[in-house]
Formats: C-alpha cells, structure tokens, sequence
C-alpha cells in the first residue's frame, strides 16, 4: 500500500480478494482441476474425490473447486464433498511426523467413505508433496495407490517432493502451473507498468 500510494509500481502473484487493487498474475486453477478431472473420469474413474486442505478455502482452491465441479457435470455425476488433509506447518513437527500425521487423517476420511458405502477410486492431491501421505493412507486401507484407486497431483514436482520415494506411488497426472513463465509476465508487467 505505501508503494502504491508513492506511485511505485506493484505486481502480485496470486488472486486474493486482499490482492484485487494491485497488478497480479495468477495460474488458472479452475481450468487445471478441470483438466485432471475430465482425464480421470475418461480413464473409467467414476468416483473421483477432491481433497482440500482447509474447509475456509483460498481463492485458488474455490477455483479448483469450481472447475472439479464443472466436470463432473458435464459427465452426467454428482459432485462429492471435498475430503479434508489441513496443511501442517513445518515448525509443528518433523517432515516424518508429518507424513505419518497426513496418512493418519487421509486414511481416517478414506474409512469413513468406506464405511457409509461412499465410492471412491480417485483422488486430486492439492498439491503433489500430498501424495506420499496419501498414497501410504491408500495402502492402510488394503488397496493399492493407482489401481485401486488412481492418484493425481498439482504442480508438477513429484520428483522433488519431500519422503518420495520408489514405495510410493507416482502421481498418474499432474498440472504444471508454470511457474517459469509466471514469474516472467511478473516481471514483464512491471517493466510497462515502470515504462
């Protein structure tokens, strides 16, 4: 705000109702879980769950919402409620404890579905990191992580994402937001907006 109000030019990453003043860049969420729900319902996935990481969602994660939404309408199926793995701040807990504590509340919402005959076999990670804990819950439960029921991810870093290893199941499709070329249109519009 004081950059602004000194007529210093701004640009954000990101699409926050607290951002809207400023020139902002922002990756389209809505479109990328669109994307991986219409493929994993063309791979005979029919029951395909959303996992969110808060129930007071960001701006971003109502969009993915939106979009996750939209294809399971044109597909002719019901939305299912999102399932809830909260983020866990790293000064909280060691990256094993957190793994485990991740695992624990997949594999607790994965029962619960489970027990009142809810289908399942397909799940939206928020976030590729997610996928070790959720993948781990999959196995907890007796079933195998992309047969039983498919994994996909966000953001595309899989290869780089904490406790991965050859154990756990890859993610069968992700989104690459494109981080690269975000931060250069950033860059970009700040150099008009200073031009």
């Amino acid at each position: 705000k004081h950059a602004v109000d000194a007529k210093v030019p701004v640009v954000v990453f990101g699409d926050e109702e607290s951002l809207r003043g400023f020139d902002r860049v922002a990756p389209d969420h809505e479109t990328g879980a669109y994307a991986l729900t219409q493929w994993l319902l063309s791979t005979g996935r029919k029951a395909p769950h959303l996992i969110a990481m808060s129930d007071q969602p960001p701006v971003w994660m109502q969009a993915r919402r939106r979009g996750y939404e939209k294809a399971m309408r044109e597909a002719g199926r019901d939305p299912f409620p999102s399932l809830l793995l909260p983020s866990l701040s790293s000064e909280e807990t060691s990256e094993d404890k957190r793994l485990q504590i991740k695992t624990q509340i997949m594999a607790g919402a994965l029962l619960h579905l489970n027990h009142d005959n809810i289908p399942v076999d397909a799940l939206l990670a928020t976030t590729d990191g997610d996928l070790p804990a959720i993948a781990a819950a999959v196995k907890l439960l007796g079933k195998t992580p992309n047969a039983d029921i498919a994994l996909v991810g966000y953001d595309d870093y899989w290869d780089q994402s904490p406790n991965r290893s050859d154990d756990n199941a890859p993610p069968l499709a992700t989104i690459n937001k494109n981080n690269l070329n975000i931060g250069r249109e950033l860059i970009r519009l700040l150099l008009e907006r200073r031009n």
